[in-house]
């Protein structure tokens, strides 16, 4: 006998190596958890109209199983109940099936298609990990919920539509979904969580919903071919590094309703061209048409581009405001501003010409690293305080560069190459 049954449920098949298909007994009503994990060398597997409940992890790492036809009675279907069959291309899951389990098709690297009830109102954590050659999905109208990782690593899901009545959408969504186009946020989602969109490579429209509020850290990064996107008026906060590497992105206006902006938002953003602050703003501006944004209240420069002006007011140039910026040639810091902080223009390779203000005291560490562009140094008086690595990298400085006598504290390899 090949399979361990008591009382209906099929506890384990006992050989390694099965055949080519395998035929499960009409009245079992459940497959127990891991019971034909990791057998090899099956193909098909037949499953009895009796069966109401698949186990967690049931079929996992049956790496040659092809296919299998899941009865009309089958309800409940556990976690990861299919993880890394790695030959399945196609699946049905029937109309008796009320809710699909986190993991189910993880790492299904096959899977071509599949079909989901419209009874199912949620698509769970990691549902469809890394199923790589997902090229086309069928969701239910009364879909409600997106949850964290569910199609991490769709790389050929090109296209995907969301009913109106989705409110939530999980972290890393559909991170590294490289062939997705365009997307349209339903409209009840408030909240873009971290990296939902992140490595969506070819995304070049989003259309995001009126009533959303917040956008999560690297939301966007690396959608390298986003030409525009609009921020909605009620959108109050945008975490760290949002638009990182966004590449073809020209341009962006930030409403007056957002009060919080992250860290690195629009770095290697190279087409950027223009950045605005809409004037009802009562945190962040782009005073005097500066063509960047100013933290209002500590006069920071937070985030330039290639054709920013630093506003005559700004005592700071925040932690990485130009980092990476291409077609930035020359930046003047007026006088008033005293600080450039950490990696500010680290990695302008096209900077040319600084004409630092009078009032400068302190050039951080990698304030100007790899800034290749540069070839002299027209040091301040009265500049204290060089930070480590500050020009490093700058391979192409005129030697020696002069230090004010006022420097007190120079940092480890400040000017090597």
């Amino acid at each position: 006998m090949d399979f361990l049954i008591k009382d209906g449920v099929l506890l384990r098949y006992t050989r390694k190596y099965a055949s080519q298909e395998i035929i499960v007994p009409e009245g079992i009503r459940e497959i127990g958890k891991r019971a034909f994990s990791e057998v090899k060398n099956i193909r098909h597997i037949r499953l009895p109209d009796s069966l109401e409940r698949i186990g967690d992890y049931a079929f996992s790492e049956c790496r040659t199983l092809m296919e299998i036809v899941i009865p009309a009675g089958v309800r409940k279907i556990g976690t990861g109940a299919f993880y890394r069959c790695r030959s399945i291309r196609e699946a049905k899951l029937p109309e008796t099936l009320s809710e699909l389990s986190p993991g189910l098709f993880s790492e299904c690297y096959s899977l071509q298609r599949i079909t989901i009830p419209e009874t199912v109102t949620c698509i769970p954590d990691n549902c469809f990990y890394y199923c790589k050659t997902l090229k086309s999905i069928s969701l239910p109208s009364n879909l409600l919920e997106i949850g964290d990782g569910a199609f991490h690593n769709c790389e050929q899901l090109s296209k995907i539509s969301l009913g109106s009545k989705v409110s939530h959408l999980g972290a890393s969504a559909f991170h590294g979904c490289a062939a997705l186009q365009t997307f349209k946020v339903p409209p009840e989602v408030k909240r873009l969580e971290f990296g939902v969109f992140w490595g969506c490579r070819k995304l070049r429209e989003i259309v995001l919903p009126p009533q959303l509020e917040h956008i999560g850290d690297n939301a966007f990064m690396e959608c390298r071919e986003l030409e525009s996107v609009i921020i909605p008026k009620t959108v109050e906060t945008l975490g760290d590094q949002v638009f990182s590497n966004c590449e073809m992105l020209g341009e962006i206006t930030i409403p007056a309703s957002v009060r919080q902006i992250g860290s690195r938002v629009f770095n290697g953003c190279f087409a950027l061209q223009q950045m605005q602050v809409e004037r009802d703003n009562l945190h962040y501006d782009s005073r005097e048409n500066c063509n960047a944004i100013v933290n209002t209240k500590s006069n920071t420069l937070i985030a330039g581009c290639r054709n920013s002006r630093v506003p005559e007011t700004v005592e700071q140039i925040g932690e990485y405001a130009f980092f990476n910026i291409r077609g930035l040639r020359s930046i003047t810091i007026p006088d008033r501003t005293v600080r450039i902080c950490h990696q500010a223009f680290d990695g302008c390779i096209d900077l040319e010409e600084i004409n630092f203000g009078s009032g400068l005291t302190h050039i951080e560490s990698f304030a100007f690293h790899r800034c290749e562009g540069l070839t002299d140094l027209d040091l301040p008086n009265g500049l204290r305080e060089i930070g480590m690595w500050a020009f490093a990298g700058c391979s192409n400085l005129t030697e020696p560069v002069r230090i004010p006598s006022s420097v007190t504290h120079i940092g480890t390899q400040a000017f090597t190459r």
